[in-house]
């Protein structure tokens, strides 16, 4: 059985971490609750020509292009 979802507690650790540090704290925390090994954010450009996947540890793999 999962944690259930406590979204005050959510928000105060992302509040309390560094701005840097938000998103991977945001990650991490879903990650646990939702029992995933990783959790990462994907947002898309408004081109579409590009995604960036935010909350994941290794920066050189932060930005892929799309291909189509």
């Amino acid at each position: 059985m999962s944690p259930s979802l406590d979204l005050r507690s959510l928000l105060d650790r992302v509040e309390a971490a560094a701005p840097i540090e938000a998103v991977p704290a945001l990650a991490d925390q879903l990650a646990t609750l939702s029992g995933a090994p990783a959790v990462s954010f994907l947002i898309a450009d408004f081109s579409g020509h590009a995604l960036v996947r935010a909350g994941d540890a290794d920066p050189a793999a932060a930005r892929c292009p799309v291909r189509r």
